[in-house]
């Protein structure tokens, strides 16, 4: 299966992948709050599992504490096996339409 390695400043933080995936991404986000003109680093690392009315949407990895300066490395790889995820939600299609 396709797993992606996530490292920060050159520490592991997570191995990100299932067997039963769809989609699996990486996403790093930077935006400046209005106000402060303070600028905002998240990243997150999710997937999405769809079927019947049913969809997950696991996550491995969630944070806001990207820094000026850390170097993010994503090593794509073929593995056996993944963490599992942090967490997993639940959406049938109704939730969409709220």
């Amino acid at each position: 299966m396709i797993v992606y390695e996530i490292y920060k400043n050159g520490s592991l933080l997570c191995k990100a992948g299932r067997e039963d995936l769809d989609l699996l991404n990486a996403i790093i986000t930077s935006h400046c709050k209005e106000q402060s003109q303070e600028l905002s680093n998240t990243m997150r690392v999710g997937g999405f599992v769809g079927g019947n009315d049913k969809n997950q949407h696991p996550d491995w990895l969630s944070f806001e504490n990207l820094k000026i300066g850390d170097e993010i490395t994503i090593k794509i790889t073929d593995a056996d096996i993944a963490d599992p995820p942090k967490s997993e939600k639940e959406m049938t299609p109704e939730d969409y339409r709220n």
